[in-house]
């Protein structure tokens, strides 16, 4: 049997938290339940942990709504001695 490889074809991203967390822009933030909240940061982790790109931040606001924030990489970071 052949097969034909090809290549430039994307991976189709599942879950509707990787799509939220590409969908959303550095800066953007989004209200969420602490549970949804954790899902939202494993997405990030998921996807941005390889390349570095993006995170995340997250605060409590209420007792039950955290905001999630998508965040851009500061890779010049300089270290302090």
């Amino acid at each position: 049997m052949q097969y034909k490889i090809e290549k430039g074809i994307p991976i189709p991203t599942r879950g509707k938290w990787n799509q939220l967390a590409e969908k959303m822009e550095d800066g953007d933030s989004v209200l969420l339940s602490l549970q949804d909240s954790i899902n939202l940061k494993k997405a990030f982790r998921n996807i941005y942990a390889r390349e570095g790109k993006f995170s995340c931040v997250a605060r409590q606001e209420s007792p039950h709504s955290f905001r999630v924030w998508k965040r851009k990489v500061n890779k010049s970071k300089k270290k302090v001695s």
